[in-house]
């Protein structure tokens, strides 16, 4: 009976057929060896790792096995590693908005990314192009409506492309698009009442 046994790790390949007891000793022999340098770098080797499955024709393969998981890191806001900082928006003081509330009464913003983009469409208007975060996140505050807890989320998701309303470079740099003048000036809800 002829007998095959295909080893493979790495960029190491090892077949040996033939007579069924010399693969068995050829195999013992790997097998002990593959121990023996396992053992020496201190790490046991599994029995998953010299397992062999005999296939309906006879030969013996060891079962490949997965590769394991990479742990997660475990970051936590106490831990001593240095975290990216979250943008922390500012009130801009000295903003003159006179007239942003009836602006804002002309429309029926349905999500924050229509909310920046009426700010930042209203700033432009007003001689801030381009405009900052800060602008922006004064103008909710001055038209009193809640504003979003991720905020600098909420302006790339204007930016992003499923809206497409803004650009934006940096908290210091955001200009309106023409995607954004068009939705204003063609798609956005209006306010009935105004």
């Amino acid at each position: 009976m002829n007998t095959k046994i295909h080893f493979s790790q790495g960029d190491t390949v090892f077949d040996v057929e033939g007579d069924a007891e010399v693969v068995r000793e050829v195999y013992r022999d790997l097998k002990d060896a593959l121990i023996a340098r396992f053992a020496t770098a201190k790490a046991k080797p599994s029995q998953e790792d010299t397992e062999v499955s005999e296939h309906s024709s006879g030969a013996a393969e060891p079962q490949k096995r997965r590769p394991a998981r990479r742990k997660k890191a475990n970051i936590s806001p106490n831990n001593s590693e240095a975290r990216a900082e979250a943008y922390q928006p500012n009130l801009v003081k000295d903003l003159k908005a006179p007239g942003l509330e009836e602006f804002y009464g002309r429309y029926t913003p349905k999500n924050h990314p229509e909310k920046v983009l009426l700010f930042a469409h209203f700033l432009k208007e007003n001689g801030y192009d381009p405009c900052s975060a800060n602008q922006i996140f004064t103008c909710y505050k001055l038209v009193n409506i809640a504003r979003p807890k991720a905020f600098k989320q909420a302006i790339i998701d204007a930016h992003g492309s499923k809206f497409g309303y803004v650009d934006y470079i940096s908290v210091d740099s955001i200009t309106v698009t023409t995607i954004g003048e068009d939705y204003i000036n063609f798609k956005m809800q209006k306010n009935k009442q105004a």
